[in-house]
């Protein structure tokens, strides 16, 4: 690739990236809402679980991470990678919270999880992309990323991520950031 169509295509993916950010403006009353969850669920002594499969699993086991400290105390969240509703059978109770993340449509094993996090009444946000069908039934708040593509999707879900976890470690510590 020669140098100017190499920074063609860098600036062609920083500015669809900026535009998937400014477009997530739009969402700042369900982006509150989840935070309000999350919140929540920590202060009444809950734990958060988030799901992704393939891709998504990094971005659970990053925000999980997020939350897990480092400048801050530990809260409990837990990024489960193999059989999630599994997991959640045996480790979540009612009030925890799960994040299902999934930048593609329909993920079977984050669908599920879902749906098991539903039947043990934890609380579920939904980070997704554009199609939300098949999560959203069992979700409380679901965050479609208004972007086509699975990179650009899951850059929002990233930074969406980070907002909230800044969100709860302010609120439960009085610090800045995560």
């Amino acid at each position: 690739m020669s140098g100017g169509a190499l920074q063609s295509l860098i600036a062609s993916a920083v500015q669809r990236n900026i535009e998937v950010a400014k477009n997530l403006l739009p969402l700042y009353p369900d982006i509150a809402r989840a935070g309000g969850l999350m919140v929540d669920a920590f202060e009444r002594g809950g734990r958060a679980f988030f799901i992704g499969s393939n891709g998504d699993a990094a971005t659970a086991r990053h925000l999980a991470g997020e939350l897990l400290g480092g400048e801050h105390p530990p809260l409990a969240a837990a990024a489960p990678s193999d059989h999630p509703g599994r997991h959640l059978r045996g480790h979540a109770r009612a009030g925890d919270l799960a994040v299902a993340i999934s930048a593609r449509a329909r993920p079977p094993d984050v669908v599920a999880a879902a749906r098991v996090a539903r039947e043990l009444d934890l609380r579920v946000v939904s980070l997704c992309g554009e199609d939300a069908e098949a999560l959203a039934p069992h979700s409380d708040v679901v965050l479609a990323i208004p972007a086509r593509g699975v990179a650009r999707v899951q850059e929002a879900h990233l930074l969406v991520g980070h907002i909230l976890c800044e969100w709860v470690v302010e609120a439960m510590f009085g610090q800045k950031g995560a």
